[in-house]
């Protein structure tokens, strides 16, 4: 049994390899978010897919059916997909997006990398979400992890704050150790999500997909996610004007006060997405 399956085998000029994964690195939705734009964006086609039996816990995450009038109408089981994009540029693209995998990371890994090596693949950038005590009212917060000193410097013009972490990693973590041994140089790149937002990060992810604009200089049209950015800023200013437990959780982070540990556990779940739901005049 095949890990790998490929539709075809397209011809790639330096490609840079972009990845997100959902699950526990996509806090926010920033991750599948930021790669879906770049899928319906730039037209991508799919060349090639994992097979998820590997890695993949059906008891956990199960196949998706529909079945209308007694009948079967599709099967769809959780996509770990590879699409390519030529591009006018210097380098072309390949997107990948699936699950974190559940299951064998390593052989994940090197199946992964294998497919990346094998189209001589130069940079590889994944792209993740993390959940912060940052509010809305920030500017957007994009943190990094570099594999090489030079890459840091290169795009130090950027605004991406270099990560400071310790604790249970990603998949991220994994596939840019190993790409380094292999030659393959690796950023990694998290946006930093509010609290209190599940969903529809688009002031971040236009931050994104901006930067990755400028990294890889693709032609990518952002002004739809801008105004989306814009007006969920309005939408949610209106609404936290009519929720003062809101307001307040919000006020409490501006005023540093998780970092005296004075946020309750109860006020770390709030969502604003149940209310944007409500707001009639919101719509994504």
């Amino acid at each position: 049994m095949k890990v790998i399956s490929f539709s075809k085998k397209p011809e790639l000029n330096h490609p840079i390899l972009i990845a997100g994964f959902e699950g526990w690195p996509n806090a926010g939705g920033i991750s599948t978010d930021t790669l879906n734009f770049l899928k319906r964006g730039l037209e991508v086609k799919k060349f090639a897919e994992i097979n998820p039996d590997f890695f993949h816990k059906y008891t956990k995450n199960r196949p998706h059916a529909k079945i209308e009038d007694g009948e079967l109408k599709y099967l769809l089981f959780s996509p770990y997909e590879f699409f390519y994009k030529k591009t006018a540029g210097p380098s072309d693209l390949v997107l990948f997006l699936g699950k974190e995998p559940e299951l064998r990371w390593k052989q994940f890994t090197r199946s992964f990398l294998k497919l990346a090596n094998d189209f001589k693949v130069e940079l590889l950038i994944t792209v993740g979400g993390t959940y912060d005590y940052v509010t809305h009212r920030q500017a957007p917060w994009v943190s990094g992890v570099f594999t090489h000193s030079e890459l840091k410097a290169k795009f130090s013009h950027l605004d991406i704050r270099a990560a400071y972490y310790e604790g249970p990693i990603s998949i991220h973590t994994l596939l840019l150790q190993e790409a380094e041994k292999i030659g393959i140089k690796g950023l990694s790149i998290w946006g930093h999500a509010p609290q209190y937002l599940a969903n529809n990060n688009f002031p971040i992810i236009y931050q994104i997909l901006s930067y990755l604009k400028e990294i890889i200089g693709f032609e990518l049209d952002l002004t739809e996610l801008k105004l989306k950015a814009e007006e969920l800023l309005r939408q949610i200013d209106l609404i936290i004007k009519k929720n003062p437990e809101l307001s307040q959780y919000i006020e409490k982070i501006e005023k540093g006060n998780h970092l005296k540990k004075e946020l309750s556990s109860y006020e770390k779940v709030i969502r604003i997405d149940e209310f944007l739901k409500k707001d009639s005049n919101y719509k994504e």
